[in-house]
């Protein structure tokens, strides 16, 4: 293989000659080798990820660890001063993570996202770059060592003392206690053990890494007069031009010129294999196995018993995480999949529950440690197989356990009508179907087991709610069977590359994009599902991996939009501020009412439910507040941001609201693209993938969408072009279908689903006059959080009904039968209305497969918000706000080449931005009357100044060219008025009329 590198760097040398006679050898080493060494340092960023995923989960293996240290102190006094080390250490790890995270941000990360630019190579020449660059690399070294010191500490210290631990243990008399100390103790070892280890390794490759990185940067600084950007220019294009004629990545290609890497036959993607109950081998995709057969959900296919017997839903597999345990500790070795030290799962053996000789009984910890239940499998299940005669017909089998099941499910759920209902039960109630659960409305937990009907299994023996009603079944457990919820992946999704980014401004705010050959890392990190629930979606349970599953695609496509960040922040500020009109969104009730709600009190209902539940992480704990807590609260947050908005100084809470709705508005744009590409060209789910990049320090937000392939094997770039004829054309068709796609929609969804629930409400109110009250006194709670301008959506306030205790207490108050209002509750909230769909749902924005974080996607999604931004974007709105505020933003942050000004009147800020402008090398140009020219000519500086010759009372501003903004608003930035700014492209009728008003000016300056 060295001769292969050799060989290759010898033709470099020479097709470089050829253009350069005076070029040397080492000018070509030196270039060759910081290509190669650059992509070391990109290379390390994988170990730095790690990393930190390792220390995360070192750091709550230590919370975990300290409970049972603290018992151990008791008896050994050491243990204390180990207690105190490990406070003191979890202390310095956090200053380090963050010293490590600035620095990544500030110096790492700007050169990855730029790592193909042979400029940026140039630049690592600044000696401060340089310097910011060993720092990461020395604060890992140092970290690692901080870590493994600790980690030898516990570990010696607990291996030393074993045997007094078992003593303790055995002493400790609550047993369920007991078992929960010797698994965080066995955990802990385990955990250590394995650490040590990781971190002996990532030591020594930060080390080999770190090495060649310096001595190249040495040499680069030493060597840089023999180093020509232009060399390093033709270098990067022949390397190019290599990969487009044969098809070889160009950074690997670099790999085996410096000898990073050897030339190997390495996959295109990475593969699962996975064996079923007949130990057959499968092989699917990385991406595709986690979403077809995630971890924790039953495979809902049919599984053949030993009987000839089909059972669906019998196969799972379950992976490595810290928040989940088996009651059975003997299980847990041989249940969990782990991922290995790069995040790669490969063989697989699934579970078949009905080999196991008990079920599986899950306990899953959520917040504060707050346990959620789930029961895999079936010992009745199971039992009546057994009993099935040998030979006998597999339908006439499958007939005597369904005849057994139903017999038992009818007689327990009285009053269901058994025999008018036989067919449509037996689709949803199939006794050997385990794919469905019965379920617990607060999400304390589930079962697969058919035969739970009967009474929830976890109802005396663990859930405290449960043994209240020690004398009947649960009123709380459900009372109808649904589909196992779909288990979910929490992905982090980063690019790296270059992007092509258009000159011009495609529509206003909007810049095209695309990008070739980029590289995308996909971390698998979470995995979660929304627990069954009566309306809409319950709880969201999260599995938090120890180790993340890692999915690289080298080299793939991309095509989307940049908006700048300074234009959004402006916009919804304005947005926020109460004394600027602003759209009103109309909701529905199927009693005929009508509520209307300023937007503006949407995103911050939105936002105050999103930042009080950490994200949407801890939901269920905010939902169990009273709902007067909750608008109290909510009404705290409005005034504060009124109050300072009015003071015009901005604090922390602005900055996270607007934050909050750029984030929105984002997520927003990157569904409906993906949906529109994936439509459009015809591809599936699994072809596509988006990606948003928020970056306030660049100036800009992106919304893109990728190629889900490892080395664009789809070309969604040439795609579009025959489709559309070029992306531009392609954008401008997106944007324009999706204002008119959401706005019909709605109409037509609301308009159907009303009238449908009116009539369905008469009905039920004829029927069930005790029920129709505890329906009219719902429906009169909910108009009044409208009334507050407090916007919750119908799923999230049904949860907060159940679990804040309002429900049954609004049933006492009517002295209701709780057991038939429980059962009837879904009913009771379907009837009442408004439409379910009342700021986005599947039918429009919301994605099941491809969204990042499903689990909050009702919250960081917004119809009304894109709606509202869309028709400012296409001119069917104008922007109404404070021309000191919107204005100036607009004016100063959206040229990059050139600005006219056509104002009667500019005051010192407008003196002052012109004079900015111009000194960022923009051509400004400014137009006004005669007035103002003697009052700014003498203050301008760079500034073309044109007289009007006419009397005129234009205020129309052009940007670059290609925007313009018709405004009331003068070039008067201290006013605090509000005005309107209509922004279009600049068409041919507005160039006409910019040539009309040149000709009737003339320059004085």
């Amino acid at each position: 293989m060295a001769t292969v590198r050799i060989d290759i760097r010898d033709k470099l040398r020479a097709y470089l000659k050829k253009i350069y006679e005076n070029i040397d050898n080492i000018e070509i080493d030196t270039s060759i080798t910081l290509l190669g060494n650059i992509r070391g340092l990109w290379r390390l960023k994988f170990d730095i990820m790690n990393l930190q995923d390792e220390v995360s989960t070192l750091h709550g293996l230590l919370e975990r660890v300290l409970e049972l240290i603290g018992e151990l102190s008791r008896i050994n006094p050491d243990f204390q001063t180990l207690v105190k080390d490990i406070e003191n250490f979890k202390k310095n790890l956090n200053e380090r993570l963050i010293q490590l995270r600035d620095y990544y941000k500030q110096s790492y990360e700007p050169i990855l996202r730029q790592y193909s630019k042979p400029d940026i190579l140039m630049n690592l020449i600044n000696q401060n770059e340089i310097k910011s660059l060993r720092k990461i690399i020395n604060i890992l070294c140092e970290l690692t060592l901080d870590i493994n010191s600790i980690c030898s500490k516990i570990f010696f210290k607990i291996n030393k003392t074993k045997p007094e631990i078992k003593t303790i243990l055995n002493l400790i008399s609550d047993r369920s206690r007991r078992e929960t100390l010797e698994e965080s103790f066995s955990s802990l070892t385990e955990k250590l053990e394995d650490l040590k280890n990781y971190i002996k390794r990532l030591y020594i490759s930060i080390d080999e890494k770190s090495s060649p990185i310096n001595q190249a940067l040495d040499k680069l600084m030493s060597l840089s007069s023999h180093v020509s950007l232009e060399i390093l220019y033709i270098l990067w294009d022949l390397l190019l031009e290599i990969n487009t004629k044969f098809g070889l990545w160009s950074w690997r290609l670099i790999d085996v010129i410096t000898g990073l890497e050897r030339i190997t036959g390495a996959s295109v993607t990475k593969m699962v294999v996975f064996r079923d109950e007949l130990l057959e081998e499968h092989k699917l995709r990385l991406d595709e196995f986690l979403y077809q057969y995630p971890p924790f959900e039953p495979i809902a296919r049919r599984n053949r018993q030993f009987r000839n017997i089909d059972v669906y839903g019998s196969t799972i597999w379950f992976i490595d995480s810290e928040n989940v345990s088996v009651e059975d500790s003997r299980l847990r070795g041989r249940l969990f999949v782990k991922p290995n030290v790069f995040g790669e799962i490969n063989n697989i053996e699934l579970i078949d529950l009905t080999r196991l000789r008990t079920p599986i009984i899950m306990e899953i910890k959520l917040y504060k440690n707050r346990p959620l239940w789930i029961k895999y499998g079936s010992s009745k299940l199971i039992e009546h197989i057994r009993k099935i005669p040998k030979g006998l017909p597999k339908s006439k089998a499958e007939e005597l356990i369904q005849s057994a099941y139903e017999k038992e499910l009818f007689d327990k759920l009285k009053g269901m009508q058994a025999k008018a209902q036989s067919d449509r039960l037996r689709r949803a109630y199939r006794a050997l179907d385990m794919a469905y659960v019965w379920f617990c409305r607060l999400g304390f937990g589930m079962s697969t087991d058919p035969w739970d009907f009967a009474l929830c299994p976890f109802q005396l023996s663990k859930c405290p709610i449960g043994r209240k009603f020690s004398s009947s079944r649960c009123p709380l457990w459900s009372w109808r069977r649904q589909v196992f919820p779909k288990v979910l992946a929490v992905k982090r999704q980063q690019y790296y590359g270059k992007l092509e980014i258009s000159d011009n401004f495609l529509l206003p705010f909007i810049k095209e994009i695309h990008a070739k050959n980029v590289s995308v890392e996909i971390n698998y990190c979470t995995f979660f599902w929304r627990m069954p629930a009566d309306i809409g979606h319950g709880m969201p349970v999260f599995i938090r991996l120890r180790r993340p599953i890692v999915l690289n695609l080298p080299q793939t496509n991309l095509i989307g939009f940049l908006m700048p960040y300074e234009v959004l922040k402006a916009l919804i500020i304005e947005l926020l501020d109460p004394d600027v009109p602003k759209r009103s969104c109309e909701f529905l009730f199927s009693d005929g009412s009508k509520y209307s709600l300023s937007l503006n009190y949407i995103i911050l209902s939105k936002y105050f439910l999103w930042s009080e539940s950490r994200k949407g992480y801890r939901l269920y704990p905010l939902l169990e507040k009273d709902i007067d807590d909750l608008k109290k609260n909510y009404k705290k947050l409005v005034k504060n941001v009124h109050e300072v908005l009015k003071k015009g100084t901005y604090n922390d809470i602005i900055d996270n609201v607007v934050d909050f709705a750029i984030e929105v508005l984002a997520h927003s744009f990157a569904h409906l693209l993906y949906s529109y590409l994936k439509e459009r060209l015809d591809l599936e789910d699994r072809d596509l993938l988006y990606i948003i990049d928020i970056n306030k320090r660049e100036n800009y937000v992106m919304v893109a969408v990728a190629e889900n392939s490892p080395f664009g094997t789809i070309n969604i770039l040439e795609h579009v072009k025959n489709k559309f004829g070029s992306i531009a054309n392609m954008l401008i068709q997106f944007f324009r279908y999706s204002y008119n796609y959401l706005a019909n929609i709605h109409k037509n969804i609301v308009g159907t689903y009303i009238y449908n629930k009116a009539q369905a409400r008469n009905r039920f109110c004829k029927m069930e006059k005790d029920l129709s009250q505890v329906l009219y006194e719902i429906e009169s709670i909910y108009k009044s959080l409208l009334s507050a301008d407090f916007f919750i959506d119908i799923s999230l306030f049904s949860l907060n009904l159940l679990l804040s205790g309002k429900y049954q207490k609004i049933l006492d108050e009517l002295n209701i039968s709780k057991t038939r209002a429980f059962r009837e509750f879904d009913t009771i909230i379907s009837l009442m209305g408004p439409q379910l769909c009342m700021d986005g749902c599947s039918s429009c924005l919301m994605l099941e497969r491809t969204c990042n974080k499903s689990f909050v996607q009702n919250l960081l999604v917004s119809r009304n918000l894109i709606e509202w931004f869309l028709s400012i974007l296409l001119g069917h709105q104008y922007i109404l706000g404070r021309a000191g505020r919107i204005g100036y933003v607009l004016f100063a942050k959206l040229p990059s080449k050139e600005f006219v000004a056509i104002t009667p009147f500019v005051d010192e800020k407008g003196i002052k931005l012109l004079n900015t402008l111009s000194n960022k090398n923009v051509k400004v140009s400014l137009i006004t009357r005669p007035q103002t020219i003697d009052t700014v000519k003498d203050k301008l500086q760079s500034v073309t100044v044109y007289e009007l010759k006419i009397k005129s009372h234009y205020k129309k501003y052009v940007i670059d060219n290609s925007i313009i903004i018709n405004t009331s608003s003068n070039l008067t930035l201290d006013s605090k008025s509000i005005e309107s700014f209509k922004i279009d492209i600049f068409n041919e009728n507005e160039k006409h009329i910019i040539k009309q008003i040149m000709e009737n000016s003339r320059r004085v300056k």
